[in-house]
């Protein structure tokens, strides 16, 4: 774990530019004073990415434009439409935003994640079985608190670079989708444990990959060393 933290410490402080963690002799720090410098750059990462407070009286719909989306917000924050304003306070109250293909309605109709950057304090965001759902936002960056991404299904080629961003993510599970690339920064995110890429398109890995510490890889079906 302490390995892990040092080594998480560093890649973070070069992103952010940070001069101060790569400076100090992090080999002679206490464990606890590892885990409270982390805290302090992912609280500077955090700041540096959030999105402005949203306007008062902006409606649900108005931030997020996909119809399953803002149906999703407003459900979380218990609404009555998704015309109702919504404060920034209700959206750091979500923690966990789903949409599954499986549910009656669902399947094919969530495509634009589009707002996704309000939801600040989101840990698990998962879009199941949603062909039609193709990028994901480079805002999602913003999501700095972002523990588990479930793309499994999905029609999406590509991951953003602003996933490297993402210290606290752990899961990145995205078999049978249509993904073509991983970010080449993806090393980065040295919390990752799962990564889950089985019955894709991927044909190459980015040579920062070994730099992950994971305890499951998954990628079955491909052709890659």
């Amino acid at each position: 774990m302490r390995k892990s933290v040092i080594a998480t410490l560093l890649v973070v402080a070069l992103l952010l530019g940070c001069t101060y963690a790569a400076a100090e002799d992090l080999t002679g720090m206490s464990t606890d004073e590892l885990l409270n410098l982390r805290l302090q750059i992912n609280n500077e990462l955090a700041s540096r990415n959030t999105p402005a407070e949203i306007p008062e009286g902006t409606a649900i719909a108005d931030l997020f434009p996909d119809h399953i989306i803002a149906m999703k917000v407003r459900d979380a924050i218990g609404a009555i439409s998704t015309k109702d304003p919504v404060t920034q306070e209700e959206l750091d109250s979500i923690k966990t935003l789903a949409v599954n293909g499986t549910s009656v309605g669902e399947t094919n109709e969530c495509k634009d994640l589009t707002g996704i950057e309000y939801l600040r304090n989101l840990e698990v965001l998962r879009i199941v079985r949603q062909p039609d759902c193709t990028e994901i936002p480079d805002s999602i960056r913003n999501c700095v608190h972002l523990r588990e991404l479930d793309l499994r299904s999905c029609g999406i080629k590509s991951l953003p670079e602003g996933i490297c961003d993402l210290v606290e993510l752990e899961e990145i599970i995205m078999n049978y989708s249509e993904l073509e690339t991983l970010p080449e920064d993806i090393g980065n995110l040295q919390a990752l444990k799962v990564l889950d890429i089985s019955y894709t398109k991927v044909t190459s890995l980015p040579s920062s990959i070994r730099n992950l510490n994971l305890e499951k890889f998954r990628r079955d079906g491909l052709e890659v060393d």
